[in-house]
């Protein structure tokens, strides 16, 4: 009995070496698998995060799109009204030009006209005082 017992003890001690390995390899699966558990779940907050921002800047990105587009057609408005200011600033100036064009004509013939008269007044001042000299003259006499 006691053989019968050693020999299925010494069948026995192969086993408990590989249920000892198996078991040391099922610990050492699930801490990796409980690492990989962890990583998967860190992945998985860090793929939410992410979408989350993706979310939000895509959203700001619209926005700002939106906001650009406005800006552009404002912009375009602006550049219409200005070439319009531009055209009648043009045009004004052409007037204005135009009309001190005709004060300088109309204040060159007046002060022409002036001058003439001014002269006609000299002549006529020189007649008188000859007239007056000569009166002068005759009255002494």
């Amino acid at each position: 009995m006691n053989n019968k017992y050693e020999d299925e003890l010494s069948a026995v001690i192969p086993f408990q070496g590989k249920i000892k390995n198996i078991i040391a390899l099922v610990d050492k699966i699930e801490e990796d698998l409980d690492l990989a558990r962890s990583d998967r779940g860190r992945a998985d907050r860090t793929k939410n995060e992410l979408e989350a921002e993706y979310k939000s800047q895509r959203e700001l990105c619209n926005e700002q799109e939106t906001l650009c587009q406005k800006q552009n057609e404002h912009n375009k408005k602006l550049s219409i009204d200005i070439q319009k200011y531009e055209r009648d600033l043009g045009e004004k100036r052409i007037g204005l030009q135009s009309a001190l064009e005709t004060l300088r004509k109309k204040f060159g013939d007046q002060h022409a006209d002036t001058i003439h008269e001014v002269s006609e007044l000299e002549k006529h001042n020189q007649k008188l005082e000859r007239e007056s000299d000569l009166l002068i003259e005759k009255r002494q006499l």
